[in-house]
């Protein structure tokens, strides 16, 4: 009796993994809004004002896939940019601009609960680099962790919270790239 409820229980798993693959992946685009990170180039302003760049920070978006996996459990694979700018005139009125970019491509396990969903996984940044009015510093590529909550108010968009723990390295040096984030995605 133990081994037939035994199988049963197998096929049902695989029956409800199986239809989870035949369904498509979806197409996820993303907006967010990142804060954090060491600062790393400042401008001050001749009204006693200052901007900075920091590590972590700044507008990003970016594309996905998300495929259902298990009942309740999807991964997602992302590819995005994001840039943390900074611009004013100098003494001389001329434009100055700053900024700090890197292109980071996210890997995460999500588990969805109704309109709710937690993740957890991997976040690569490629060719970060400091940009100071023309002169850039290329810093290592670097890999951290993200943890994101999810809340969907439709299927097909969703608002969320992260937070991301890496570091940047420059020629030895360590730069504090962790930082929070609230963004908008949508699903197609």
């Amino acid at each position: 009796m133990i081994k037939k409820a035994l199988s049963v229980a197998v096929f049902a798993g695989l029956a409800s993994f199986a239809q989870a693959e035949q369904e498509r992946p979806t197409i996820t685009l993303n907006l967010d809004y990142m804060s954090g990170g060491e600062e790393l180039a400042e401008m001050n302003y001749t009204d006693g004002s200052s901007d900075s760049v920091s590590a972590g920070a700044g507008i990003g978006f970016g594309i996905g896939l998300r495929q259902t996996v298990a009942e309740q459990v999807s991964v997602e694979g992302r590819l995005g940019y994001l840039s943390d700018t900074a611009s004013g005139e100098d003494g001389f009125g001329r434009t100055v601009e700053f900024s700090f970019t890197t292109l980071p491509v996210d890997i995460l396990a999500h588990y969805e609960a109704g309109k709710h969903s937690i993740g957890g996984g991997l976040t690569y940044h490629m060719s970060p680099t400091l940009d100071i009015d023309g002169a850039e510093f290329e810093f290592d590529n670097a890999l951290g962790t993200l943890i994101e909550y999810q809340y969907s108010w439709s299927p097909q968009a969703a608002v969320s919270l992260k937070y991301q723990n890496i570091s940047y390295d420059y020629k030895g040096t360590s730069f504090d790239g962790a930082g929070f984030g609230f963004g908008l995605s949508g699903r197609f």
